[in-house]
């Protein structure tokens, strides 16, 4: 006999009861449903939105990636010993920031910007501009007006 499925572990703190709600219906019936979730680990560790969040400021600040393990991190953990009085250690080695890390989570990032942008093409008119001047390495800027 099938067991229904318990999606309790996934979720956490800041994830909406609408979301959940709507994973629950389409688990339950047959329904395909699209929802954005932040997913926890089992212990309910929010590290990973962290790292997500130091990395996005890394490629906007446009440093290299191994800054996060070798400055960041470093000084999240002083601000935590100093300010909040706090064991910093345990909380800084469990957000993830190797350089591939930080590399991959910007790689996802801008995989679902690309996705967003272009489901939001798909469904509404636009004008195309094409900038006539060029930047480095000879790229064009494209600009989408919706």
């Amino acid at each position: 006999m099938r067991q229904p499925c318990s999606l309790d572990f996934l979720h956490g703190t800041m994830t909406s009861k609408e979301t959940i709600s709507q994973v629950k219906e389409a688990f339950s019936g047959s329904d395909e449903t699209q929802v954005e979730m932040l997913v926890y680990r089992k212990d309910g560790n929010e590290c990973f939105l962290a790292s997500y969040e130091i990395s996005k400021i890394i490629v906007k600040a446009g440093k290299p990636h191994n800054i996060g393990k070798t400055v960041i991190l470093p000084a999240v953990s002083a601000i935590i010993s100093s300010v909040v009085k706090q064991n910093a250690i345990e909380i800084t080695n469990s957000i993830p920031l190797s350089n591939s890390s930080v590399s991959r989570r910007i790689d996802e990032m801008v995989e679902d910007v690309e996705k967003q942008l272009i489901a939001h093409l798909q469904v509404k008119q636009f004008a195309l501009q094409l900038d006539e001047s060029t930047l480095r390495d000879n790229e064009a800027p494209f600009i989408s007006i919706c």
